[in-house]
């Protein structure tokens, strides 16, 4: 096995193992981590900031089963001509889990050696600090990481900026503790349902809600449970359109309309800078929900674009969501 920097599946046993002895403090919490490529190591860096089981558990979703799986079975190469594949990693994603939310940025980089596969990751893991807070402070603080990395050619570098956002995170954590609040996820439906292309073609938004519903067994479809919700393996991938331009508004509208379908599943969304399409994942990501991000739209297009066959009563339902009617 090649060298993955320290592994970190030895800290997580640690983690595990140790336990806390108590119940959880109720106060919000934030830590920064980094792995991948850098030119600072001679091959995967040393995973910097991995502080909590949660993080080596996202390492272990996006990095090991996602891009090192299809790296390994060379999938983008074997299934994805060029004009179908992106040319690299250059994404940002949010991830919201329980009372979790993860923050980050994927891009494309290299070891010393000039291997270029596998990309630089930079994520947050913030604990009961509400999405909005989220969103707001750790976009830039995340994007100004990834350029400071970009920047440094060693590893002190990457190492001081992570210990610095770090630092400012839980600074501005401290300072904001009274004013967080649960983000509510009930008016997103009707949010997005009223954005372009879903309020000039309200068909599209009918073909995103039947679509998670059929696809990830989260809905009533043709007046019934969904067969789907026995049927739907541990993750679901679906492409939509990215609603909006600027890339957290577009990520922090679509995992909230998400949630307000599957308030109990772990939300994946992830955009590729530039692109006008977002991947989300319902349950955990893998390895082809990875895959998918270097897709185009050629190779994956949009659920909404799908011509699905809709029952007027699934339809005139998920109309109603948007506070529409059949017309």
């Amino acid at each position: 096995m090649d060298d993955l920097g320290r592994n970190p599946m030895k800290k997580l046993r640690g983690l595990l193992r140790r336990g806390t002895g108590a119940t959880q403090p109720a106060q919000p919490t934030v830590h920064v981590a980094c792995f991948g490529k850098h030119p600072g190591w001679d091959d995967h860096m040393d995973h910097l900031g991995f502080d909590t089981a949660h993080l080596i558990q996202v390492w272990q979703s996006l990095y090991q089963d996602g891009v090192r799986a299809n790296l390994d079975r060379g999938s983008w190469e074997k299934e994805l001509t060029a004009d179908r594949r992106l040319p690299g990693f250059d994404h940002a994603f949010l991830w919201w889990t329980d009372e979790t939310i993860d923050l980050g940025s994927m891009w494309a980089s290299r070891d010393n050696k000039g291997r270029s596969d596998y990309p630089m990751i930079a994520c947050l893991s913030a604990e009961r600090a509400g999405l909005d807070w989220v969103c707001a402070e750790g976009s830039k603080v995340i994007q100004d990481l990834q350029r400071e990395c970009e920047a440094s050619q060693g590893s002190e570098g990457v190492i001081d900026a992570v210990g610095s956002a770090q630092a400012g995170l839980r600074e501005a954590l401290q300072g904001s503790i009274a004013s967080i609040s649960e983000e509510d996820a009930a008016g997103a439906i009707e949010r997005i349902a009223e954005l372009p292309p879903f309020a000039e073609d309200p068909e599209q938004f009918v073909r995103f809600v039947y679509h998670i519903e059929r696809e990830c067994g989260l809905g009533i479809v043709h007046g019934r449970a969904s067969s789907a919700m026995k049927l739907a393996p541990n993750a679901q991938h679906l492409r939509v359109p990215a609603l909006v331009e600027r890339t957290i508004d577009s990520l922090r509208l679509w995992v909230l309309a998400v949630r307000a379908l599957a308030p109990e599943r772990s939300i994946f969304v992830c955009r590729a800078q530039g692109r006008d399409w977002v991947d989300i994942t319902v349950g955990t990501p893998g390895t082809d929900e990875v895959f998918a991000l270097l897709a185009t739209t050629t190779a994956i297009p949009v659920v909404t674009a799908i011509p699905y066959d809709i029952e007027e009563q699934d339809r005139s339902r998920i109309l109603a969501m948007a506070g529409r009617t059949l017309g």
